[in-house]
């Protein structure tokens, strides 16, 4: 058998345990962050947020109509899909680099360096290195096979692997398009030059279409690529870098591009979710290039980047572990040794992806910036695992087939050390949260919300699981952008003609901000409040109205009114109104949160937390009405949560002070001291308790 076939086998192998290990590991469901969002755009074939995902949306599309499972669950089985073939495509680029024959540096080189170049000796095969000759199985196709199955157990793609997000189909399209790329590197054989430089020009072709393309899924991640294709045309002007070959590139990089006229063609037909309303070319432009999210470019400070620089390379070794982390080292050196231009190639991506990952201060999904990194990094990986067989093959007599079988314990180690944080089997956070929303409001109600890892979910859940389609939910913070009020238009026009007059004062001042032109912040955020305020008034003359813990960052809306907890939503009133009892559904269900059945990120924690400041509130309104017995009982509850929430305790130790029980109160001004030792107010209540 040859090793190609191996190779074959090999690629399909890794692919095959990818899908297993992802697919046991997926989702059953919409999750948090963009995943509601995302799901709800696929399946019905609207405009997502910028730069607006077109070849993502019309490829979930297909997939949101696969004939099993909900219409969430197909589509987070598209991400374990190209999470896997992905892997199996970093299979073959390291194997491919694996292949090449050693190209030392021309410049700066060692006289015994280029003794060995001109004698055509691999470096690698010098007698330092290695006594005899090595099986191609087992320093090529194996050392491969093991670095991307360590690829498949690292953290980032694992866990973008088992929710509905963009990330691994554009991992596999940058897989595809350095596969291309890759295979323009070295010399041609004597007297087939033409042959070769038809060829190198045939890939860059493939290599441009398919990075047109890969630009409508996440074009900043697979933008990185630019730098090392520019650095490719440079290092191979002879063959590339002519005026014909250029110009035939741009046209196949602007074919794929082409996707992008998904934007204008669909707004033009008005979908519902509609976001940024791309049906002009200034607004196409505004939204391929994210003008919102541009701020986050400026935003970073030095100290914050160095921060941040200093967690990317904390996070870069736990994708490997230490151990991958040091062979992805010795790899890179090696590789500059011996393919020095292929290794500033790698480097150069790498130091532009880092460049952005540093500067670019965006909250959840910021290490997802990092896998073009993480990709490359399997290629050195690779590179070491071969330095690793060949150095334990010539120090010990120990064959290199079982020294390549003990590579194995690489990727089982972090597929081990990675397996409960990315084990979102029974992950329903975002489904619960969404119906202890829903489940406690009543019938027609106008909920409004600031959090977005509630909306986000809600919008799958109402618009494609018509789920409670008749509440009224409305995102305050996207209030901020024009397109927004076309959605609330159409979705409930009892609401925007009402306030017809706030909303077109506040959509002048709107205008003006984002087309960049003198504005009055003071005026636009005070129109901004008036309509949302209208709003609520409207809402309360016909229905019930709620609110969630976020809208209590924006203290003037629904100031004046008597806000009543009713699990993880308010009630607001008018006035303070007699005892409201708890709803049927006050018992908030908490699967994943507190019981460790799924992985807790950053933003299920703060839902968490979240979850208990809402029990403790419930907690103070029984207070109003002297229930202090029954307040305990939620403090207590609240602290089972989470206790991080110092309002729990400090609330608590109120309630036994009133019911005359001043040791228990002690105790808990100690527990909030803990949280908060600072605090003047609650050192005076505890000292005057003393």
């Amino acid at each position: 058998m040859n090793l190609r076939f191996f190779k074959a086998a090999l690629a399909v192998g890794v692919t095959m345990i990818a899908v297993g290990l992802y697919w046991k590991t997926m989702a059953p469901t919409a999750t948090l962050v963009d995943s509601g969002e995302l799901i709800t755009a696929c399946a019905r074939l609207d405009m997502g947020h910028p730069p607006g995902f077109p070849l993502y949306i019309l490829v979930g599309w297909l997939f949101s109509h696969w004939p099993w499972g909900s219409v969430a669950t197909r589509l987070n089985f598209m991400s374990a899909l190209f999470g896997a073939v992905a892997a199996g495509a970093v299979f073959y680029l390291a194997a491919y680099t694996l292949e090449l024959k050693p190209a030392p540096a021309r410049r700066a080189m060692s006289k015994a360096l280029r003794k060995i170049h001109k004698g055509s000796v691999d470096p690698l095969a010098h007698p330092k290195n290695q006594s005899r000759p090595g099986s191609p199985l087992w320093e090529v196709a194996w050392p491969a096979a093991v670095a991307a199955l360590t690829l498949v157990g690292s953290n980032t793609l694992w866990s973008y692997s088992t929710v509905t997000e963009v990330y691994t189909l554009n991992t596999f399209l940058l897989a595809l398009i350095l596969c291309f790329v890759l295979r323009c590197w070295g010399d041609p054989n004597p007297g087939e030059e033409a042959r070769y430089g038809y060829t190198l020009a045939r890939r860059l072709f493939l290599a441009a279409l398919v990075f047109g393309l890969a630009l409508g899924v996440h074009h900043v991640s697979v933008a990185f690529l630019a730098a090392g294709i520019l650095y490719l045309l440079i290092t191979q002007r002879r063959y590339l870098l002519k005026p014909v070959v250029v110009l035939k590139s741009a046209g196949w990089l602007l074919l794929g591009s082409l996707v992008y006229l998904y934007l204008p063609l669909r707004a033009a037909q008005k979908p519902l979710l509609n976001w940024g309303n791309p049906n002009t070319f200034e607004r196409v432009i505004w939204h391929i290039t994210g003008k919102q999210y541009r701020v986050n470019l400026v935003s970073t400070s030095l100290e914050r980047a160095m921060e941040r620089l200093v967690s990317f390379f904390q996070l870069w070794m736990a994708e490997f572990t230490w151990v991958g982390f040091i062979l992805i080292g010795i790899g890179l050196v090696i590789l500059w040794r011996s393919q020095r231009r292929l290794f500033w190639f790698v480097m150069l991506i790498m130091l532009f992806n880092l460049a952005w990952t540093t500067f670019y201060d965006i909250a959840e999904d910021n290490e997802a910036y990092g896998l073009p990194i993480f990709v490359l990094s399997a290629i050195g990986l690779a590179w070491g695992l071969r330095w690793l067989v060949r150095e334990v093959t010539h120090r010990w007599t120990i064959s290199a087939p079982v020294v390549s079988l003990l590579l194995l314990l690489l990727p089982a180690a972090t597929i081990a050390l990675h397996y409960t944080r990315n084990d979102h089997s029974r992950y329903y956070v975002a489904y619960d949260y969404v119906h202890n929303a829903l489940d406690n409001v009543e019938a027609n109600a106008l909920l409004l919300t600031l959090d977005w890892h509630l909306y986000s979910p809600m919008l799958y859940y109402q618009h494609v699981e018509k789920l409670r389609p008749d509440v009224a939910v409305i995102d305050v913070n996207l209030l901020r952008r024009s397109w927004y009020m076309n959605y609330l238009r159409r979705q409930y026009p009892w609401l925007i003609e009402a306030a017809a007059d706030d909303v077109q004062a506040y959509l002048a001042d709107l205008d003006r901000f984002e087309h960049d032109q003198p504005y009055n912040p003071n005026s636009i955020q005070t129109k901004f409040l008036d309509m949302i305020n209208h709003f609520i008034r409207i809402g309360m003359m016909s229905r019930p109205v709620y609110t969630t813990l976020s809208v209590q960052s924006e203290p003037q809306i629904a100031h004046r009114l008597f806000w009543v907890p009713q699990g993880v939503v308010f009630r607001l009133y008018r006035l303070k109104p007699e005892f409201v009892a708890p709803g049927e559904h006050q018992k908030l269900r908490r699967r994943g949160l507190t019981d460790g059945a799924a992985p807790l990120d950053d933003v299920a924690q703060r839902i968490r937390s979240d979850y208990a400041r809402m029990i403790t509130n419930r907690g103070i309104y029984l207070t109003l009405y002297d229930r202090h017995e029954e307040a305990l009982a939620y403090y207590k509850q609240a602290w089972s949560v989470d206790p991080r929430v110092l309002d729990t305790p400090w609330k608590m130790a109120l309630s036994y002070k009133a019911l005359g029980r001043p040791n228990e109160a002690r105790e808990a001004y100690q527990a909030a001291l803990s949280l908060d030792p600072d605090n003047r107010n609650l050192q005076a209540e505890y000292r005057a308790l003393k």
